[in-house]
């Protein structure tokens, strides 16, 4: 296949991913966790802790949290929570401060963490030519070829 068409269809899988990406965000949001994700975000920002959420890295909440921020989000006071992980009632928090326009909130983060997929996307494009040589995968495939040479 020529680096052209190659190109060609790595670009139409892109922008079909970002389509679906989109309209997935809008239907299918918030998840059941996602709301003290972005609580916890927004609380990194805001007061530079990083206490909830300590299971996770800290940078995909922290990029998710900007677009609420900047849409005017009412993020509510710490509420500690003892013997329970406290990003589950602050989460529940942020839903109850923002009723009418949660739903953009949440979209508009995930919207934010889009370039997290394409970047991956791109990384695993790239890394085929390194890891494939001159010989690719597809070919050795298609001649019946199971190891690389």
């Amino acid at each position: 296949m020529p680096p052209k068409a190659i190109r060609a269809a790595v670009c139409s899988l892109l922008a079909v991913h970002l389509a679906l990406v989109i309209v997935l965000a809008w239907r299918h949001s918030p998840s059941i966790d996602e709301a003290g994700h972005l609580a916890s975000g927004a609380r990194i920002w805001r007061q530079r802790c990083f206490d909830m959420y300590r299971v996770n890295p800290p940078l995909v909440r922290t990029i998710a949290a900007i677009p609420p921020l900047l849409l005017g989000a009412k993020i509510p006071e710490y509420i500690p929570t003892p013997n329970w992980r406290p990003e589950f009632r602050n989460g529940d928090a942020f839903l109850e401060q923002n009723p009418d326009r949660f739903r953009l909130y949440f979209f508009t983060a995930r919207l934010a963490c889009l370039p997290f997929s394409i970047l991956g996307a791109l990384i695993c494009f790239g890394g085929r030519a390194i890891c494939s040589g001159p010989f690719p995968a597809s070919r050795r495939w298609r001649f019946g070829v199971s190891r690389p040479i």
